[in-house]
């Protein structure tokens, strides 16, 4: 905002192989928990890949995972108001959404079904990084790229992304990796300064946080049937996000003209959210 200038150092995209194969095997004790604190198992989502031989490779992988949401909205204090603007039932609406209603309580929540397809998007959270030190050239089994939650029994589809890195982008992960997800003993190495490539043209003594690297991506679109799944208790989406189950709005007395009939939620899009059918849903 005050007209500085940053520049990196040069980046080149190096080919990145392409995903073989994508798998998942069930694991009753997975990562996560439920909203009630106990434990939650999980879908361990692997791939294969070869790595070229003759050549250092460094890899980072990154998912995207697509659950189906029936709820769409929910009002505290409120309820929730859809208009018709055109024929009743057929045309365009007009959403006023949550309404506030004082005769609630000031905790009180109702909640609402979703009008169409919706889907809630989650990204991976942490750093999965690999150098072909010691493996050069081999094939590469069983890499675990993802534990997703299995929070209910319905299919999941889950975007695997394999990125090339530079080894200066790789080493900038790693340092990140290190004082992220790797400390917490007494034999860590203290933290070092996390230097990235970007610096101020005009201020050499800026310390700027941050690294531009250019990737070559493998994408493979995975379908997560959950036919594996054999135990475990599902209280489904809404519960693992909320804490609690959904609570239905009673029919209305009296209601107004455009506030006839329990009306349902619209699925707004957002970076977390999506109406669009994503890529290789079934």
């Amino acid at each position: 905002t005050d007209g500085a200038r940053y520049e990196s150092t040069p980046e080149t995209m190096v080919p990145v192989p392409a995903i073989q194969r994508v798998y998942d095997q069930y694991n009753p004790k997975g990562p996560a928990r439920f909203a009630d604190g106990l434990p939650t198992p999980a879908s361990d989502v692997f791939v294969d890949f070869q790595d070229p031989a003759g050549q250092r490779n460094f890899y980072l992988w990154r998912t995207r995972l697509y659950e189906r949401q029936e709820w769409c909205a929910s009002c505290k204090q409120g309820r929730y108001f859809v208009e018709d603007v055109g024929p009743i039932g057929t045309g365009p609406i007009n959403v006023r959404g949550c309404v506030p209603d004082k005769e609630l309580g000031v905790y009180e929540f109702y909640d609402y079904i979703c009008r169409d397809d919706c889907w809630d998007i989650f990204y991976s959270t942490t750093i999965n990084i690999l150098a072909d030190s010691y493996t050069n050239g081999q094939p590469q089994v069983g890499r675990l790229v993802a534990q997703v939650p299995v929070y209910q029994k319905d299919p999941a589809l889950i975007d695997v992304e394999q990125l090339s890195l530079t080894a200066g982008a790789y080493r900038y992960y790693k340092l990140f990796q290190d004082q992220t997800q790797n400390t917490g003993t007494l034999v860590d190495t203290p933290p070092a300064p996390i230097v990235g490539n970007v610096r101020n043209v005009a201020n050499a003594n800026e310390n700027v946080i941050g690294y531009f690297s250019a990737s070559s991506v493998a994408l493979n679109h995975y379908w997560l049937d959950r036919s594996n799944v054999t135990s475990g208790t599902f209280r489904g989406l809404f519960y693992a996000q909320t804490g609690r189950n959904p609570n239905v709005e009673l029919p209305r007395k009296d209601p107004p003209e455009y506030g006839k009939g329990l009306p349902s939620a619209i699925c707004i899009p957002s970076p977390t959210r999506t109406n669009v059918r994503p890529q290789g849903w079934r």
